[in-house]
């Protein structure tokens, strides 16, 4: 009996070392995964918003976004008010992975990006997502605000 419960002992010790191994590597590839989302959205909102270019944007598009052209037309028609990039503040957010047993790993970012801009500042929100191992862009949205001179020929 005495060696029944040894072993029973030794195999639990392991599980739980294998249960945390596991859970290493899910938390590094997580860790890996938000990094690499905040890479490709800081690298797409400068090439994006440098000149206001919609090609920029398809570039980077998922082929659903890139059937919205209509849209597309009327959002950067919107954005280039606010003029040149000044600054980029960089993205903030994270990716999210789930499993369905008839299409596979989705794994989806949500991020938040902010600039300034000649006349005005923008928050961009953006869905991003990883297929085939390339991130694309499948959602873009933005909020502005123009400041009060833009457009004036002040400088403030």
């Amino acid at each position: 009996m005495r060696g029944f419960w040894k072993i029973l002992g030794v195999v639990v010790c392991g599980l739980v070392v294998l249960l945390g191994v596991g859970i290493g590597v899910l938390l590094y590839k997580g860790f890996q995964l938000n990094a690499e989302g905040a890479a490709f959205v800081d690298a797409a909102i400068p090439a994006i918003s440098a000149q206001w270019s919609e090609a920029e944007l398809l570039d980077r598009a998922t082929p659903e976004m890139k059937q919205d052209q209509a849209n597309m037309t009327k959002l950067f028609d919107s954005l280039r008010r606010l003029g040149k990039l000044i600054k980029y503040n960089g993205a903030t957010g994270n990716t999210d992975s789930s499993f369905d047993s008839e299409t596979g790993t989705t794994i989806t970012g949500t991020y938040t990006a902010t600039g300034d801009y000649q006349n005005g500042t923008a928050t961009f929100d953006v869905v991003t997502v990883k297929r085939d191992g390339h991130w694309m862009i499948n959602g873009f949205w933005f909020k502005g605000e123009l400041t009060p001179d833009a457009g004036t020929g002040k400088s403030g």
